[in-house]
């Protein structure tokens, strides 16, 4: 079987890549948390007619403003923050067949895992993996450049509104090791 890494700490390749999809899992279920259940309502209005959540919101609706969502794109929000909630969870189990248990993932080892990978694992790995993978495709991405076309001309006005501009590249982690064992980051260069 071949492996990653240096002398002192060979993993096996499909250790590696189990690992690297209980840390995918864990990440995506992050992302989807602070974007719906952490930060997003604070970007929908909740004060208009017809709303499933108005009056349950922690801020008072005066208090809603102009940049904020609302009417039927806040109510699409809404129903995919709960959603989100199921598909939290999905990415839990996801990660769950790899590690045998989530969200606290006692199974990572020096060397790999401790679970065995056999056919019937796989294929309900790829039955979850295709459900998360449909709702941030048609949902999650969607929702995000929604809730960010309302705040364009804050972050791209002026240079004294320029909020958030920072020096214009993204953050990146070499979470994923490849088969040689680089990081996504070290790969690319």
């Amino acid at each position: 079987m071949p492996a990653v890494g240096t002398d002192a700490a060979q993993i096996p390749v499909q250790g590696n890549l189990l690992r690297n999809i209980i840390e995918g899992a864990d990440l995506v279920m992050s992302h989807i948390t602070h974007f719906y259940h952490l930060a997003a309502l604070d970007y929908i209005a909740t004060n208009y007619a017809g709303c499933p959540i108005s009056g349950q919101a922690p801020w008072d609706p005066k208090d809603n403003t102009a940049d904020m969502v609302s009417g039927t794109l806040a109510t699409a929000l809404i129903l995919n923050y709960v959603e989100a909630l199921n598909i939290r969870r999905e990415t839990h189990r996801l990660a769950a067949y790899a590690s045998g248990k989530q969200p606290c993932t006692p199974v990572l080892i020096p060397g790999g895992v401790t679970k065995v990978v056999d056919a019937n694992l796989v294929t309900n790995m790829q039955t979850v993996l295709t459900s998360v993978r449909y709702f941030i495709d048609n949902t999650y991405v969607e929702n995000v450049k929604t809730v960010a076309s309302a705040f364009t001309p804050l972050l791209t006005g002026s240079a004294s509104r320029r909020v958030g501009k920072g020096c214009g590249k993204y953050l990146a982690y070499g979470t994923f090791p490849d088969s040689a064992g680089r990081s996504s980051s070290q790969a690319a260069s």
